[in-house]
């Protein structure tokens, strides 16, 4: 169809599912049981007080910017530092568990935070509910927000276990998981701040995925 509202479905549904894959709630909701293989009970406590902290805090910074540079540019600048942080926590989590390589791991979880809390995290919200025509909005926001509690379960439910089993290999899968949504947020999404609904389906039924797309 012109308006390609089942691509547009698909394309917010995967935006929640990579929200989820990249590992933010798997982090957030189990830091204690992470930092604990390095630190001391308290001071992982202390640890995960302090990455929730950088959460709220962090979230101003889209406050401040998500209508100044817009939503693709907030989503691919994120989403490479989440990237980056990712890594860096897959390599350390593999050399062993002392303080040293724990401190390593807390400086790069506080940045992966730090970049979702200005991208992924609220600004795939506001995508979501910026890309859908009127009529068929309160479903298909329906459908995104499904995607997102299904990863959330699974993630959430499968990280113990997985984590016993690697934490580096967890780290690598969540590093892999976010480099496709870059991926996908650089070839298939529009830019829909300052735009009208009319605009966004015009800007939707003309996109077509380029390799060479001017983002900056």
């Amino acid at each position: 169809p012109k308006d390609n509202m089942r691509s547009r479905v698909l394309l917010g549904m995967s935006f929640q599912a990579f929200q989820q894959l990249c590992g933010i709630n798997a982090i957030m909701f189990y830091a204690p049981d992470i930092l604990n293989t390095f630190f001391t009970e308290n001071q992982a406590i202390a640890g995960t007080f302090g990455l929730n902290a950088i959460n709220f805090l962090s979230t101003f910074i889209t406050i401040a910017t998500i209508d100044k540079f817009g939503r693709v540019k907030l989503l691919l600048s994120g989403g490479l530092i989440m990237l980056v942080a990712l890594i860096m926590n897959a390599i350390f989590a593999s050399l062993g568990q002392t303080k040293a390589i724990g401190w390593c791991v807390l400086v790069f979880a506080a940045l992966f935070i730090v970049g979702f809390a200005f991208s992924w995290g609220p600004v795939v919200w506001v995508v979501c509910s910026e890309m859908f025509p009127y009529r068929t909005r309160g479903k298909s926001t329906g459908l995104t927000t499904m995607t997102n509690w299904m990863f959330t379960c699974i993630v959430g439910g499968v990280f113990p276990a997985a984590s016993r089993a690697s934490l580096s290999g967890c780290f690598g899968f969540f590093a892999a998981m976010i480099a496709v949504g870059i991926v996908v947020v650089y070839f298939f999404q529009v830019e829909t701040a300052d735009r009208t609904i009319i605009q966004i389906d015009k800007a939707y039924a003309a996109h077509k995925p380029q390799l060479k797309r001017k983002v900056w």
